[in-house]
Formats: C-alpha cells, sequence, structure tokens
C-alpha cells in the first residue's frame, strides 16, 4: 500500500514538471466529527434484552497527498483543479451491555477499530495573494473491526465463560467538502474545512445458541477539519 503512495507521490512530482502551473505536496489534519454507536444483546431463549448508546463527539487526524493544476480549460491561473488522498485514523471506541436473566449474565464489552482513506476531487479559486477557497466532492473507504469480549457466568453451574471474537466490515461512503486556505507562504498553507459523509452506517450482527448481538457504527455527519498543507514542488505561481 505504501509503494503504492509512494509511486503515486513521484508520479505527482514529475506531473508538476510538465504542467503549465501546478503543485503536488503532502498535508496533515487534525479535526473532529459526529458520532453514533448502537449496542444490543438479547438473550435468545427469554425476552432479556441489553442495551447501551453512544452518541457524542470523536476526534482524528489524516495524513495525506495532494496534486493541483491550473489554466485547464481556458480558464485563468487563480482557477485550481486538485484531487487528494489520505489515511485517516480515528479514536477506538468502547461500549459495553450488560444482560441476565435467571440462567445467565453477560458482560459484553465491543471496541471498534477504525480508519477511513478519504479521497477528494476539489476546485479552488484563489482570491487574492493571501486566500483561496475550495470545494469538492469523493468518497471515503471505511475499515471497521468490530473486538468482541464477552463473559458470561452460568448461574446453574457456578462457571464462567470468557468469548473473543473480532467482526471485519468495510464501506464506501460519498462526502461533499467546502473550505478555505490562508496562504501562509509560496510552499505552505493552513486552511478550514467542513466536510459532511452520507449513507455511513455499518451494522453487524453475532449469534450463537444462547445470545445474539447486533451492533452499529454510523459514520455519517458533518466533519470540522484544521490542515497544513506543504508543497514539495509547486509550478509558476
Amino acid at each position: 500500500m505504501f509503494r503504492k503512495i509512494i509511486f503515486i507521490f513521484l508520479t505527482m512530482i514529475i506531473a508538476v514538471k510538465y504542467a503549465h502551473a501546478a503543485g503536488a505536496g503532502i498535508f496533515a489534519t487534525v479535526g473532529s466529527g459526529s458520532q453514533s454507536i448502537d449496542f444490543n444483546v438479547k438473550i435468545n431463549d427469554s425476552n432479556s434484552i441489553g442495551h447501551s448508546s453512544v452518541d457524542g463527539i470523536y476526534l482524528l487526524v489524516n495524513f495525506g497527498i495532494f496534486y493541483e493544476i491550473s489554466g485547464l480549460f481556458g480558464m485563468s491561473d487563480n482557477n485550481f483543479l486538485g484531487i487528494s488522498a489520505g489515511y485517516q485514523k480515528i479514536q477506538d471506541d468502547e461500549i459495553t451491555a450488560n444482560i441476565s436473566d435467571w440462567m445467565y449474565d453477560f458482560n459484553n464489552r465491543l471496541t471498534a477499530y477504525e480508519y477511513m482513506i478519504p479521497v477528494t476531487i476539489y476546485y479552488k479559486y484563489k482570491i487574492n495573494e493571501k486566500f483561496a477557497m475550495k470545494g469538492g466532492l469523493g468518497f471515503t473507504y471505511i475499515s471497521l473491526d468490530w473486538k468482541r469480549k464477552t463473559r458470561v457466568y452460568s448461574n446453574s453451574s457456578n462457571t464462567v465463560s470468557n468469548i473473543t471474537n473480532t467482526v471485519s466490515e468495510s464501506k464506501i461512503m460519498p462526502h461533499i467538502d467546502t473550505g478555505v486556505e490562508w496562504i501562509f507562504s509560496r510552499f505552505v498553507t493552513l486552511g478550514g474545512e467542513l466536510s459532511y459523509g452520507f449513507n455511513g452506517v455499518i451494522s453487524s450482527d453475532y449469534a450463537n445458541p444462547i445470545y445474539t448481538e447486533k451492533y452499529k457504527r454510523d459514520f455519517s455527519g458533518l466533519v470540522v477539519k484544521v490542515i497544513l498543507k506543504f508543497y514539495v514542488v509547486r509550478g509558476s505561481n
């Protein structure tokens, strides 16, 4: 994977040499977004149900590469088309749901390990020598691993069992972006960005003869980011 990223980045640098006005570089992002997790557990032979949910804010960090070119389709050098791709890690989430009946006591712990790969095509307009505005759209590949740890206590036999397993899921989520950039220098910009993801729900379940678990993670919604960009190479503007 990293070899492919390096190859793409080197290709971008070579392309800059032959473009009318272009740039390629790396960026780092920090941000936060809204999150929603639901965790349900049901004992199969009874009406006992355990439920837990988390609604709040998650933090993210993102590192990636970008390429921009201007002067296309007869437009001035203040109009840029660009593409960016990154590796985005968000904080791990943990949630518990306890349930019991006359036969069993369950202590269920679910940990979600997630990363994303956002790819965005964007248009940027340079307002003046210090500021630019941008908007784009793209998709985000989401990888999610649910790691389950369940402690089962049998009231009839006074025994304890520990069950662990991992369920892996993935999804493609479309997104739109808009933002502004402060042109700090020829090779450094600092920007603020709003991104909104659509249809980002991942659902999964686990079942055995004793109990059934269902869990859902929603990545949809608004994300606020601060982006620092470094131009490794840059064209005439």
